[in-house]
């Protein structure tokens, strides 16, 4: 049996949870490194963390959390160099649902979550994958708040779209219940006090389970890049993405 390991973050002081999509096996090759960082949110860096990212090559970043997150933690990519910084919002309902403890309509699981996500963002979707697929130079750096669920969505659909295997993509997305459990154990109180009528449960979790529902999900919709199609990207944009993820 062969073990499948995440990719380590970043060593950054102000980020948990940023690694490099690069390095998974994907047919007879492997996405490329130094194209696609996902990350928790990026609102305490310092300058040797933003200098870093800047020589690792982010040329742009993709900000997915809700407006109002935003405002509370913003960005500090935000007008650093020539670092572009667009935000393209997902699961805003969500948010104001758990703000205003309206909670009886939510999906039941994480993994109910994503396919929920799959099938009712698909506008925020495209967006951000038509941004992916317009960044010509660089490094595309995207997250939410933990880099887990939002990232962890839009990571599937890279790596798939790339030809990875399901197991390395649901490791992938596992590996951020360990990396984040500093910030979690901080900022547990903190989130519950924003979600008076609770938070969906497996929230501080990343189960294998909840990214295989996803999968299931995508299969469903005849894969990564028939889904893409559906949701409204061209072939030039999937093309592009795809030879981003794995040209040389």
């Amino acid at each position: 049996m062969t073990l499948i390991s995440a990719n380590a973050p970043l060593p950054l002081q102000g980020t948990y949870n940023t690694r490099d999509l690069g390095g998974y096996p994907a047919g007879p090759g492997a996405v490329c490194a130094g194209r696609f960082l996902r990350s928790d949110q990026p609102a305490g860096l310092g300058e040797g963390d933003l200098e870093a990212l800047y020589r690792y090559g982010v040329r742009l970043s993709i900000d997915l959390r809700s407006g109002e997150e935003c405002r509370r933690a913003p960005s500090s990519l935000r007008g650093y160099q020539d670092i572009r910084c667009e935000e393209v919002p997902l699961l805003d309902n969500l948010q104001s649902s758990l703000a205003a403890g309206e909670t009886a309509g939510l999906p039941d699981s994480m993994g109910a979550l994503y396919v929920s996500l799959l099938r009712e963002s698909q506008p925020s979707l495209a967006r951000a994958l038509s941004l992916m697929a317009g960044c010509r130079e660089g490094c595309v750096l995207y997250h939410c708040t933990a880099g887990k669920d939002r990232t962890g969505v839009l990571s599937m659909l890279l790596l798939s779209l790339a030809g990875v295997e399901e197991a390395v993509i649901v490791a992938d997305y596992a590996a951020s219940e360990a990396n984040m459990a500093p910030f979690f154990a901080k900022q547990r109180a903190a989130l519950e006090k924003l979600a008076p009528g609770g938070i969906p449960e497996g929230a501080f979790s990343s189960a294998p389970e909840n990214m295989e529902m996803a999968l299931a999900e995508l299969r469903r919709q005849g894969g990564a890049e028939e889904y893409l199609r559906t949701i409204g990207l061209t072939g030039g944009e999937i093309g592009a993405l795809r030879a981003r993820l794995l040209a040389e």
